[in-house]
């Protein structure tokens, strides 16, 4: 009976695109320092429609900027 198996795809490496981790590192402290003013804000002077977008906004950036931050070991060569 066949159990309905393909065939194995093929793959190949291709180079990864990376940027310069800078530029998000100040991003993602950019974000963070409007979710901080945005708190404050709404603590001393109420909620604001804008206020809710910008605090929504900058929690998402920090959430999607960090997941792109990763780490790229040298290769050990023997």
């Amino acid at each position: 009976m066949s159990e309905g198996k393909g065939v194995m795809a093929r793959s190949q490496e291709r180079p990864a695109s990376t940027f310069n981790g800078y530029a998000f590192l100040l991003l993602w402290l950019g974000a963070i320092g409007v979710g901080i003013w945005r708190i404050i804000m709404f603590n001393t002077h109420g909620p604001t429609a804008l206020g809710g977008w910008l605090l929504l906004l900058s929690i998402l950036s920090f959430v999607f900027i960090l997941a792109g931050f990763f780490m790229i070991s040298r290769t050990r060569r023997q």
